[in-house]
């Protein structure tokens, strides 16, 4: 018998494009779709280069009522603490349940997501994740704990190094350095802590290693310094760093921390927090200086003593450093034609024999998706 033919129009799914990017008079969003089998592929441009916005995405199948399938302020933040390894190891539950032990000096994690009186969620507000390691563990096996899935994405968005005086003379080894570069090249996040950037010749918190990273940082080292300590930092300037996900003020703000101090550093690049007390003077006197996705802060010298307000602040910076790589990206893997075809129309057809031939045609009625893109500003 032959085999019957089958005339079909091709499956066809319509995507209707709805943009919204209503903040500021100036600011317009241009969304670019690709469709490759189930998964549409969303990017988008900002007319405004200020990162100053987080973005959600809503989509509808043909009739249905929006519903939001993405949005970027509740992406939580992947951050790997690099640390000492110093103190007595401390106990605590963190806000989902998890129960953790940790030296001292990897106090990050609790800071992040451990309960307290401004947050049930911890000062990460439920959306910083943090993996302790310490320095000798990390530098055992860097790609074990900083590394790309088949994608080509790291497995974290954001590393810190420290917090503990002098870093307790703990430094990268050659493996380590080489895997830590990569990261930051990638435009991923890196955050030094007190003294583990420095040059100071005999001190344990010169670190030969971790000084050769300054320069991401935009950081001269000197191999002299003069003390400074405070216990009081000010925002120097009003910017996106200082109102997410915890409003902390704007320029002049004076907020506290444990006592703290540079260490011989020349911030070239951006200082959104000095010393209070502005006993060194000009790019030596910060407290916190970011170059692009690179950063240091002074946390450290109390040996993890952070006050609310320095926990506010590194939670501040964590997001700040990771929404540097954010892409104006989203992948819907649910992008389906759902709907069936109409019954087919049966059109020509002979019989000679046992032999016959049929010609039918179905229309498929493609399924409509309509996406709607929102810039929202950080507040």
């Amino acid at each position: 018998m032959k085999k019957n033919k089958k005339i079909m129009t091709a499956i066809f799914v319509c995507i209707l494009l709805s943009i919204t990017g209503i903040l500021f008079a100036a600011t317009t969003l241009t969304l670019n779709v690709e469709t490759s089998g189930d998964t549409a592929t969303l990017t988008w441009e900002n007319s405004d280069t200020v990162d100053v916005y987080n973005y959600s995405i809503e989509r509808k199948r043909n009739s249905e009522n929006y519903s939001e399938i993405y949005n970027a302020a509740s992406k939580p933040v992947r951050v790997l603490n690099v640390h000492p390894g110093s103190g007595d190891n401390i106990t605590f539950r963190t806000y989902d349940g998890e129960n953790v032990t940790v030296a001292k000096s990897g106090s990050l994690k609790k800071w992040m997501e451990e309960a307290n009186s401004a947050d049930s969620q911890g000062y990460g507000r439920g959306l910083i994740e943090v993996t302790p390691v310490t320095f000798d563990v990390f530098n055992s096996n860097p790609t074990k704990y900083l590394n790309k899935n088949s994608n080509g994405d790291y497995n974290q968005d954001v590393i810190l190094f420290g917090t503990w005086d002098a870093n307790d003379g703990k430094d990268l080894n050659t493996a380590s350095l080489n895997v830590v570069e990569q990261f930051i090249k990638a435009k991923k996040g890196a955050i030094f802590g007190h003294d583990t950037l420095a040059a100071i010749t005999g001190d344990r918190a010169n670190h030969p290693n971790l000084a050769t990273l300054a320069k991401y940082v935009n950081i001269t080292l000197k191999t002299t310094w003069n003390s400074n300590q405070d216990t009081k930092v000010r925002i120097v300037k009003d910017s996106v760093f200082t109102k997410y996900p915890w409003n902390i003020g704007g320029a002049g703000t004076i907020l506290n921390i444990p006592t703290a101090h540079n260490l011989g550093q020349i911030a070239n690049g951006d200082i959104l927090m000095k010393f209070n007390n502005d006993i060194l003077k000009g790019n030596e006197n910060f407290y916190l200086t970011v170059n692009n996705n690179c950063a240091m802060i002074q946390t450290g010298h109390s040996n993890c003593d952070a006050t609310p307000d320095e926990q506010k602040i590194l939670a501040n910076l964590i997001f700040y450093l990771a929404d540097l790589d954010s892409e104006l990206k989203y992948e819907d893997k649910d992008f389906k034609d759902v709907d069936a075809p109409n019954a087919p129309t049966i059109g020509n057809k002979t019989l000679n024999g046992v032999n016959g031939t049929v010609e039918y045609s179905a229309t498929d009625n493609g399924t409509k998706y309509d996406y709607y893109v929102k810039a929202l500003e950080k507040v």
